[in-house]
């Protein structure tokens, strides 16, 4: 194994080899994450207490003083806040042990990518320690002074004695202790992460003025109790009310456990953002928040047809149920290449929306997994698509279409999704035969990395669980992105379409077809 050099450290053979050595007693990292060669260290339990005692102080500082705001008020609630556990590796039954102490709530973790070895966890052998990265995981939880009081207790318990039992469910938190890097409070710079809030905010504030208002989605952390969630909204529509903004929706669903408002702020707002930095507006301090992102829905102009084009393509009709779904703007159901092909199922009533000119971005994606590329045919798909409109005309660029600016993205996907597979209010399933889902639409703010699992992943997950086990089986289909220029399709490649219904693959994503 090649040994950690100093970064002065040439790589000629005549220069001296810089290794760092650690003690051959140091304990080693979790089983679960330890390689073959190297093994995984951690700090033994002292030295673990001598670095998170304080941590863990600062949190119980951090609920005082939050207790200490609050005492004028008769009803105040217990102050909460989000710690986040930032481990070296991740610990099974971290959610069952989180549940059997009081006070805490487990919220969502993150997988991180592998973090740089340093003093306190590493891979080596034989006492030198490798450059190999150290597994990493984030793990957010909601606790109140009740449950940092018995977190430490245990923690105490578990440095004078590392082999002590705890409580029934409790013993994984032995192993959290163990892996445990740092124990942080979430804060402002976790909300905006990632999300281009404040890129988007100065350009908006550049271009509108002071004066102007930015539409901004707000995600709050998903709580187990209806009552919790409900008084968290509450709290923060007071806080958009008293900003001078309003709520313009809301959406909440407990199977992706998904809970935002979508909201217009005052300009000044974000500019104060700007200028006095996070901290300086309630919105991005208050604790019932993950994330605040900025909302830009992605816009599609329309491409033209290829003049001189004919089109070829295999004019068998597809026969049986749909096997593939398309969410995307309204196609041109009677065109020559589309006809006999689509069942259009506009719940929203988009359609009436839209003149015959205007529905460029459906047609072509429709022709795309129907045909491939019109201009070397083949065999087009045997089953008819399921289309589902989610986009809608631009108010004041009629040659383009977008998703809907009163609505939430993930919530606007998830109802298609739950309309597909299990049905709106007293009606069946409208397309359960469909296997896979093509959604050639993203957000054009949203970045999937190094965050909290969000929404859209939450949701690539779900599966209509409650049919499934009736039908004793399971629905399988490819998994959905909302990332920057995604193009999000479970099928198999084919070159980019080049005819009159879709004379180039949309400039976002490649062109794909089924097989």
């Amino acid at each position: 194994m090649t040994p950690l050099r100093s970064r002065a450290q040439g790589s000629s053979s005549g220069e001296h080899k810089l290794t760092r050595r650690r003690s051959a007693a140091a304990p080693r990292l979790s089983s679960t994450h330890r390689r073959q060669d190297p093994e995984g260290q951690r700090p033994s339990p002292g030295q673990q207490g001598a670095r998170l005692t304080p941590q863990f102080a600062a949190l119980r500082d951090a609920l005082t003083a939050q207790r200490a705001q609050l005492a004028e008020s008769t009803t105040a609630a217990d102050p909460e806040l989000v710690a986040v556990f930032d481990l070296a590796g991740s610990v099974d039954g971290f959610l069952r042990a989180a549940a059997g102490v009081d006070g805490l709530e487990f919220l969502t973790d993150l997988q991180e990518d592998r973090a740089d070895p340093d003093d306190d966890f590493y891979y080596g052998k034989e006492g030198e320690v490798s450059d190999d990265g150290v597994p990493q995981s984030l793990y957010m939880v909601m606790t109140n002074a009740q449950a940092v009081s018995e977190l430490v207790r245990l923690f105490e318990l578990w440095q004078a004695a590392p082999s002590v039992k705890f409580e029934t469910g409790l013993n994984p938190l032995k192993e959290v202790f163990g892996l445990l890097r740092a124990i942080r409070r979430w804060g402002p710079e976790d909300r905006v992460r990632e999300t281009g809030l404040l890129e988007q905010s100065a350009e908006d504030l550049a271009v509108g003025g002071a004066q102007s208002a930015s539409r901004v989605e707000i995600e709050l952390w998903y709580r187990s109790d209806p009552s919790a969630r409900a008084l968290a909204e509450a709290q923060v529509r007071e806080l958009v009310s008293s900003s001078g903004g309003t709520v313009v929706t809301r959406a909440e669903h407990s199977s992706i456990a998904y809970h935002a408002l979508l909201a217009d702020v005052p300009m000044r707002q974000v500019e104060t953002v700007l200028t006095d930095g996070l901290e300086a507006i309630e919105l991005l301090t208050t604790e019932m928040i993950m994330m605040v992102s900025p909302s830009r829905p992605m816009a599609f102009p329309a491409s033209e047809p290829a003049p001189g084009v004919t089109l070829r393509f295999d004019s068998t009709l597809p026969t049986g149920r749909p096997r593939v779904g398309l969410l995307d703007g309204v196609p041109l159901a009677n065109h020559v290449a589309l006809a006999g092909r689509l069942v259009i199922d506009d719940a929203d009533d988009r359609t009436t929306a839209y003149a015959m000119t205007q529905r460029s971005h459906g047609s072509a994606m429709a022709s795309l997994i129907a045909h491939g590329d019109l201009s070397t045919p083949g065999a087009a798909i045997a089953q008819p698509i399921y289309v589902r409109p989610i986009l809608q005309p631009h108010q004041f660029f009629p040659r383009t279409e977008l998703v809907p600016r009163d609505e939430l993205l993930v919530d606007l996907v998830y109802r298609a999704f739950h309309r597909m597979f299990e049905g709106d209010g007293d009606a069946g399933p409208a397309a359960p035969s469909v296997r896979v889902v093509n959604l050639s639409v993203g957000d054009p703010t949203a970045r999937l990395a190094r965050t909290p699992v969000q929404p859209r992943r939450r949701r690539e997950r779900w599966k209509p669980q409650r049919r499934a086990r009736r039908d004793r089986r399971r629905h399988a289909w490819g998994p959905i992105s909302l990332s920057r220029g995604s193009c999000a399709v479970a099928t198999r490649a084919c070159p980019p379409a080049t005819a009159a219904v879709s004379r180039r693959s949309d400039q976002r994503c490649d062109g794909r077809r089924v097989a």
